[in-house]
C-alpha cells in the first residue's frame, strides 16, 4: 500500500480501499482479529497476497484471526479450522480437512466439488463444479 500512500482514501478503488483497510486494522497489532470477507473486491494476485500475509501473522505471530470467506477453495488452502452454517445454524466445524468434504459440500451448498491433491502444494485444491451445462449448450459440443 505504500506506493498508494499520497492518494486520499475517497480515490482509491474498491480493492484498494479494502486493501486499505486491512492494513489499517492489522497496523493495530490487536492479538485477534475479525474480517468479514476480506478478499472481496480484491483480484486474485491481491486475494492470495492478503490471506498469506494472515497466515504468517497468525503463525510468525500468534496473532488469531476469525474470517468470513465465502470462497470454500480460499478456505481450504488457509483455514486451519471452518464453521459451516447453513439456514442461520452451524451445521459443522471443526479441522479444515475433516469439515470440507465433497459430500458435505454438496449437502450444504447442494453443488458438486472435487478436492484434488496438487503435486507441489500442501494443501488438497477444492474445486466447484458446475451443476450442469449452460441453457442451450450441448455438453458434447462444447467438450470439442
Amino acid at each position: 500500500m505504500s506506493d498508494l500512500r499520497q492518494r486520499p482514501i475517497g480515490h482509491l478503488s474498491g480493492g484498494q480501499l479494502q486493501r486499505a483497510w486491512i492494513a489499517m486494522t492489522l497496523a493495530q497489532e490487536a492479538p485477534r482479529i475479525f474480517l468479514d470477507e476480506p478478499t472481496n473486491h480484491l483480484d486474485v494476485a491481491h486475494a492470495f497476497e492478503v490471506l498469506d500475509l494472515i497466515l504468517r501473522l497468525n503463525r510468525t505471530e500468534g496473532r488469531s484471526f476469525v474470517l468470513v470467506l465465502h470462497d470454500l477453495g480460499m478456505a481450504m488452502r488457509y483455514a486451519d479450522h471452518v464453521v459451516l452454517f447453513a439456514a442461520g445454524r452451524i451445521v459443522a466445524d471443526g479441522p479444515t480437512r475433516a469439515i470440507l468434504t465433497e459430500a458435505r459440500v454438496a449437502e450444504v451448498f447442494g453443488v458438486d466439488c472435487r478436492i484434488l491433491d496438487v503435486p507441489g502444494e500442501a494443501t488438497p485444491v477444492l474445486v466447484i463444479l458446475p451443476k450442469g451445462n449452460a441453457p442451450g449448450v450441448d455438453a458434447a459440443a462444447a467438450a470439442e
